[in-house]
């Protein structure tokens, strides 16, 4: 699998979006609360402990999302059977924290969580900044039987909706398309989610165009 800039393009977002999540703070006591999920993602990141995030993370969606730095279908749909490799999530997610630094002058371990907004069906935005920025990003977690996960097409889906439209039209017919598409028509709410929320700013026409490209073509 070879690396693109378009999952460096996520960090770029994040640098100049600005947060809206209305303050919502929760009475939750579990570890695996909204906060203490992103919270605990970014020390590892900070940390370069990529191995962690798998609890953390929606990895089905990691999985079909590393179709964008050129995953082949057999590739994701043997993810999806068998689960995220070390190395891959590794790759991806040191992509992103590796960035952080020469594009915002900050690392990952600084992130600061703020208030949270509950969108309602199992989901929750979270405001996600650094210090001496401005702005904050919005992250997205969702309820999974009782632990919360970060969404990943909730937050990251929309932007790259013509990235994915694109890959999923070029799979043959067969078990490994069959096995990605469940997935994606299962994230059918996270993408809507994110495209009504727009957690990491304002989406392009090409960015909205994507997103309905890939559902139309997935069905229910």
């Amino acid at each position: 699998m070879r690396r693109t800039p378009l999952l460096l393009g996520i960090v770029l977002i994040l640098g100049g979006c600005s947060g809206g999540a209305a303050s919502d703070t929760t009475g939750e006591d579990s570890i695996l609360n909204p906060t203490a999920t992103v919270e605990s993602f970014f020390s590892l990141l900070g940390q370069s402990e990529y191995a962690g995030t798998a609890t953390l993370v929606d990895e089905r969606q990691l999985a079909v999302l590393t179709a964008i730095e050129g995953a082949s279908g057999a590739e994701v749909a043997s993810m999806l059977t068998a689960g995220v490799p070390d190395q891959v999530r590794a790759d991806f997610w040191e992509a992103f924290a590796t960035s952080l630094p020469a594009l915002l002058e900050q690392t990952a371990g600084q992130a600061q969580v703020g208030d949270q907004e509950d969108l309602g069906d199992g989901f929750r935005a979270l405001e996600v900044a650094f210090p001496g920025t401005p702005d904050a990003a919005t992250w997205i977690v969702r309820d999974v039987d009782g632990s919360w996960l970060i969404d990943l097409f909730a937050t990251f889906g929309p932007v790259f909706g013509p990235n994915l439209a694109s890959w999923y039209g070029t799979l043959d017919p067969g078990a490994d398309r069959d096995v990605i598409r469940e997935v994606v028509v299962a994230g059918r709410p996270s993408l809507e989610m994110g495209l009504e929320h727009e957690p990491l700013g304002p989406l392009g026409d090409d960015a909205v165009k994507g997103v309905l490209e890939l559902l139309a073509e997935v069905g229910t």
